[in-house]
């Protein structure tokens, strides 16, 4: 882990409130299942409830700067109109 991510994770946005363990098995069933339509929605939960909440960044905010960002980039890729959430296939 280089210093940089250390000093972040000792940012109080970023204390785990949840057990670290019980984390790691919830976040990996998120990966695995990237394929749900709500799944932005569920790690933005999972994000809202393992972490101390009332900071301004975190890593749920942080999650919605990159959703953001990607919703951007497929509007740039495919022009006007509705933009899928994400493109998972």
């Amino acid at each position: 882990m280089t210093g940089e991510v250390r000093a972040r994770l000792g940012e109080p946005e970023y204390q785990l409130v949840w057990p670290r363990a019980s984390f790691i098995v919830e976040a990996a069933k998120l990966l695995d299942r990237r394929e749900l339509k709500d799944w932005d929605d569920r790690c933005e939960l999972l994000f809202d409830h393992a972490f101390v909440r009332g900071y301004e960044g975190g890593p749920l905010s942080e999650f919605r700067k990159i959703t953001i960002l990607s919703v951007v980039f497929l509007v740039m890729i495919h022009g006007e109109g509705e933009p899928r959430r994400h493109a998972r296939r």
